[in-house]
């Protein structure tokens, strides 16, 4: 059985994990046009503290 750090290590890192996330939310939100059924979102005004460049 995997452990989290396991899995964790076959995650991208986290600069190109970003982009990817942020490519999901975009097709997420051009796939389904109303907000209540989307999956996926992202947001550069969240927890700006958080967020590295």
């Amino acid at each position: 059985m995997d452990t989290v750090h396991t899995t964790a290590a076959l995650l991208p890192d986290p600069a190109e994990l970003r982009v990817f996330l942020r490519a999901l939310a975009v097709l997420d939100q051009a796939i389904c046009r109303d907000p209540r059924f989307s999956r996926y979102s992202f947001s550069t005004t969240w927890d700006p503290g958080r967020r590295r460049p």
